[in-house]
């Protein structure tokens, strides 16, 4: 089975006598380079800080923060025409609206201003016909009562002329008084009846007039209530167009839409919430600073004057780096819900933040440079783009530097912590 030279190894002495082989000089090269290696890299990481971050979600709000635009209308969204993201300008139309209370005014203005007009227009005609009658009837009456007149005066003439007749003949016997008497009655009753067909005549006259200032003044009361219905008509036609489109009252950039086309919204509804721009606003007051909601248990390791490396949404921090910022404020208390939404003007973002516990706000102010974005970036000069308020933004907080050694020997970490 087996051969006669491997039994007799088995079974022979061990060759002690035998010189033993050792490692050629290659071999302690490869040795010793390795271990300056490691000797090396063990230096390095006693000497090279690592920093310590706290990462969070924000916001860059200026001083004025984020505003909400609302309906100033009870109505039905006709058109949403923004976007979460848009940028838009002053005065730029955001949404139509339609409101049913207003158009119901509006068509009850615009039928009774008809309703007016066309009163006017059948008192115009019918008081220049009516004018025409009543001034051919009185006309007609004044002459007349000049006719009738005519005849008095006549009889009156007559009528003294016998008077003094009878006077004469009576004082010398030839008439007897009576007749004088009857004389003088029947001269008084005429004198009477002119007074009254005289007054009559100016009565006439006067009656016509009044007739006719009461045409004109019927004709201008029906005016001014045109004018007056033409007024409303014309406010609630500027009221309704006013409502009817949301514009914007500031510039800046959208951050969330509420509400959409169909949905129906009373007045005083927050519709867009909105950042104002500080490159676009001619209002802004106030540079930008970050708002970040830290978690609790790493908000108690957060001091003003920390640095943070701040990452707007949109800018590549791999190419661009991060905004360089510094801490200014810390919350002594976690911040409520209400307080979050107050800040971030999302519902969304504070639901997800709401969903890791209690959250502490912290307040970053962003150091300033001479670059095309006006801040301090920590690998190059930026991008060639203005950074605008209510862009969201991750920010690391630098809380501390360790020794990369410790990281990598965790039980020598309290000899390294910086």
């Amino acid at each position: 089975m087996f051969t006669e030279n491997a039994v007799a190894r088995v079974l022979g002495p061990e060759p002690v006598d035998e010189p033993m082989a050792v490692a050629g000089s290659s071999a302690w090269i490869q040795v010793v380079a390795l271990a300056a290696l490691v000797f090396g890299a063990l230096v390095w990481s006693a000497l090279t800080d690592v920093p310590l971050k706290v990462k969070a979600k924000g916001v860059l709000l200026n001083e004025k923060g984020l505003v909400e635009v609302a309906s100033a209308t009870r109505g039905r969204i006709l058109e949403m025409d923004v976007k979460p993201g848009d940028i838009v300008r002053q005065g730029d139309l955001l949404a139509i609206l339609d409101e049913p209370e207003l158009a119901s005014q509006l068509e009850i203005r615009r039928a009774q201003l008809e309703e007016a007009r066309a009163h006017e227009r059948a008192l115009t005609g019918f008081n220049g016909e009516l004018g025409k009658a009543q001034g051919a009837a009185v006309a007609s009456r004044i002459a007349a009562d000049r006719e009738r007149l005519r005849l008095l005066e006549e009889r009156e003439h007559a009528l003294s002329d016998r008077e003094r007749s009878l006077r004469g003949l009576a004082a010398t016997g030839y008439v007897s008084k009576e007749f004088v008497l009857r004389n003088e009655a029947e001269l008084s009753a005429v004198r009477e009846q002119l007074a009254a067909l005289r007054s009559d005549v100016v009565g006439a006259g006067a009656e016509g007039k009044v007739q006719t200032v009461q045409r004109q003044r019927d004709v201008a009361t029906t005016r001014s209530d045109i004018a007056r219905l033409q007024a409303e008509l014309t406010e609630l036609e500027r009221k309704a167009a006013k409502d009817r489109e949301l514009r914007s009252p500031y510039s800046g950039r959208v951050t969330e839409v509420t509400q959409g086309a169909g949905e129906f919204v009373e007045a005083g509804a927050s519709l867009i919430s909105m950042a104002r721009s500080v490159w676009l606003d001619e209002h802004h007051e106030g540079e930008l600073r970050a708002i970040a909601f830290v978690p609790a248990d790493q908000g108690k390791d957060i001091r003003r004057g920390m640095r943070v490396d701040l990452a707007p949404a949109g800018v590549k921090a791999n190419e661009y780096g991060f905004i360089v910022g510094k801490v200014i404020d810390v919350a002594d208390v976690p911040a409520s819900t209400g307080g979050m939404m107050g800040v971030l003007k999302n519902d969304q973002v504070v639901r997800q933040l709401s969903q890791q516990g209690p959250m502490f706000k912290v307040a970053v102010h962003l150091e300033r440079a001479p670059t095309y974005s006006g801040y301090r970036w920590t690998s190059s000069n930026g991008p060639k783009s203005h950074i605008d308020s209510g862009a969201p933004v991750e920010a690391q907080f630098i809380t501390r530097h360790q020794r990369l050694l410790g990281l990598v020997i965790p039980p020598l970490a309290r000899f390294f912590a910086k």
